[in-house]
């Protein structure tokens, strides 16, 4: 479980946050120092503006993810809820009542993948909810190492549930590489087993519009996830509760446990947030120097190159 740092131990996390930070500039100095010192490098200056800068925002981010890392509590309030992150537990529910199992299917590509990553820890939400209701969970997958993951978290989920005894490596099992032998397959297990509910996480291509055409045909309730762009449109037409893009990720990190996940996504959408904000006053600053220059008052670009070299 997640627990909350007292509010003293903030400031020590902070504080040693403070400190790698500047143990990392104190390193790119003296790496720096080096390559000048043996004629390595032709800079006159040891640290330019933009150095400064680089190491500015480098220092930001270590600051917020070593708080975050070790303050969950304030990354989770600030992360908005994912409705099919929070109706997993009623598909789950739904499927008990109709005596149907669940079906839970990964993208392409191999364990690597932070598509994939990300839904095994989807997956293992998932399978504590089936280990705590008695629901048949099938697992389906492309790719060995998906294979071994996925019987490894699933097997966890049901020994954190105490019901080691459900648990069923037979129905965690490797269909095909290839794309379309894959979807065929999957979707003739669809119709085989008619589950009550359908998950599709993980990037997929053509095979896409197929699977949960097959899926809802069978009449279960489909939740898809994935950060394809091109594939984003079918899951919105055909998921009842659809993720797309970086809410695949987000999904991901809510449903596990880990706080390092979880301070991630918070610091990435920090980032995000001083990138907008970055090109807007690029833009404005554009507007600026036409201005200035139209009027005669001053040469705006020979400043900020005086400022880069």
């Amino acid at each position: 479980m997640l627990q909350s740092i007292p509010v003293r131990l903030r400031f020590i996390v902070f504080g040693s946050s403070i400190v790698l930070g500047f143990l990392a500039f104190l390193g790119a100095y003296f790496i720096h120092a080096y390559f000048k010192f043996y004629g390595l490098s032709e800079s006159t200056e040891l640290l330019q503006p933009i150095d400064w800068l680089t190491l500015v925002f480098m220092f930001i981010f270590i600051a917020l993810f070593v708080y975050y890392r070790f303050h969950p509590a304030a990354a989770l309030t600030r992360i908005r809820r994912l409705a099919g992150l929070d109706n997993m537990e009623y598909v789950v529910q739904r499927a008990a009542e109709l005596g149907k199992p669940i079906l839970f299917s990964l993208g392409q590509l191999s364990i690597a993948a932070m598509s994939n990553i990300a839904g095994m820890e989807y997956l293992r939400s998932l399978a504590r909810h089936c280990a705590r209701y008695s629901v048949p969970l099938y697992v389906i997958t492309r790719d060995g190492t998906l294979l071994a993951a996925a019987r490894d978290v699933v097997r966890w989920a049901y020994d954190h549930e105490r019901r080691g005894d459900l648990f069923d490596s037979d129905r965690i099992f490797l269909l095909s590489p290839e794309q379309f032998a894959f979807a065929a397959s999957a979707g003739a297990m669809m119709m085989r087993i008619r589950p009550a509910g359908i998950f599709i996480f993980g990037y997929f291509r053509a095979e896409s519009l197929y699977l949960l055409e097959t899926a809802r045909a069978s009449g279960a309730m489909v939740v898809g996830a994935t950060d394809e762009p091109t594939q984003m449109p079918f899951l919105l037409t055909c998921c009842h509760y659809p993720m797309i893009g970086e809410e695949l990720f987000a999904a991901g990190a809510l449903a596990g446990d880990s706080p390092v996940l979880r301070a991630s996504v918070r610091v990435q959408d920090i980032w995000r947030t001083i990138a907008i904000g970055l090109i807007i006053g690029g833009m404005l600053l554009c507007g600026l120097s036409v201005l200035l220059e139209h009027f005669g008052i001053m040469d705006f670009d020979q400043v900020l190159n005086s400022m880069m070299l």
